[in-house]
């Protein structure tokens, strides 16, 4: 009976290496599980992330496009003020036409006003020197009249 004790020592070994395996694998099961919940985890949070960076590229396409609608409607602002500014100066540059031209305008006549004071002040001085010379004239006449009745009285 000798070798049979031997058997059951080999079977014992076996199933304690057996049960030191199986407690090795499960040990590794348990930490690969683990492993798999916390990469499962680190997945759901990158996989959150994930969404998180695509909602904030949407909402930055949002605003890209928002910025491109405001560019352009700047750029169309810009060019109608462009334009209204150009007509303000071509306005502005008839308006100063017009400045230089009434201003000559009025400098000729003032010119003429000075010429009418002038021409209008030679007509008074020679209306006043006629006046004086008709006065004189029927003073003369006057004085031609009387001698003529004292003569005639004489006559008479």
């Amino acid at each position: 009976m000798g070798g049979g004790a031997s058997k059951g020592h080999a079977s014992s070994v076996a199933i304690k290496e057996s049960f030191e395996r199986s407690s090795k694998l499960e040990q590794e099961v348990q930490r690969l599980e683990q492993e798999k919940q916390e990469l499962e985890q680190q997945l759901n949070e990158k996989n959150s992330d994930i969404e998180q960076l695509g909602e904030l590229n949407r909402n930055l396409e949002r605003e890209k496009e928002n910025l491109a609608n405001e560019t352009q409607n700047s750029m169309e602002d810009q060019k109608s003020a462009e334009k209204s500014i150009s007509e303000l100066k071509k306005e502005m540059e008839a308006m100063r036409a017009q400045f230089f031209r009434l201003e000559a305008e009025l400098r000729d006549t003032k010119g003429e006003l000075n010429i009418e004071k002038e021409e209008h002040g030679h007509s008074r001085t020679e209306i006043e020197r006629v006046g004086k010379m008709l006065t004189e004239a029927i003073s003369e006449k006057e004085q031609v009249e009387n001698k003529m009745k004292s003569i005639q009285e004489e006559k008479d």
